[in-house]
């Protein structure tokens, strides 16, 4: 019944093995291998280094003023640069907590939930979403949101770019 709605979020137990949910524009079959996967926090305090998660790839560079885009904001949301000297190493890279929360641009603090869900992120792919922190809390979730720490200006003297590969989102 719960199906036919076609309700987002609806989610039905088939048998103690698969799960049938419905998302935004997909419905999904999983089992417990899929929802149960839980990769370990990766720590990166040293560039260039590359993570890999749930077939998808992060990488972390170090580079130059003369490598930054002259517009930032024309940068996709799989990429990201910061000021390398505002941020408080090492970072990490995780898997999102209940109650996680960002200060994004113009000082908004934000649940991460909440973001997923504006942004129409099924429920069953959260999971598998890296989130970048710094020492100081979240700075990136890959394609979706990135706080305002560690903002580039024309002071900034050392960049980091991040680079989220996927091929899906």
């Amino acid at each position: 019944q719960g199906i036919r709605s076609g309700r987002t979020g609806v989610r039905v137990t088939l048998d103690d093995r698969v799960t049938l949910e419905v998302g935004y524009q997909h419905v999904y079959v999983y089992g417990a291998a899929f929802t149960g996967r839980v990769l370990e926090s990766q720590e990166i305090a040293k560039f260039p280094a590359t993570v890999d998660w749930f077939r998808r790839r992060l990488t972390f560079e170090e580079k130059k003023p003369a490598d930054v885009p002259s517009d930032l904001r024309g940068v996709g949301p799989k990429e990201v640069w910061f000021d390398l000297d505002t941020l408080r190493l090492p970072l990490t890279v995780r898997h999102a907590r209940p109650g996680d929360r960002m200060t994004t641009f113009g000082g908004h603090q934000h649940k991460l939930q909440d973001l997923y869900v504006d942004a129409k992120v099924d429920r069953v792919l959260r999971a598998r979403r890296p989130v970048v922190c710094d020492a100081d809390g979240i700075i990136w979730v890959p394609a979706l949101a990135r706080s305002a720490a560690g903002v580039v200006t024309v002071e900034s003297r050392r960049f980091l770019r991040i680079v989220y590969y996927s091929s899906q989102c």
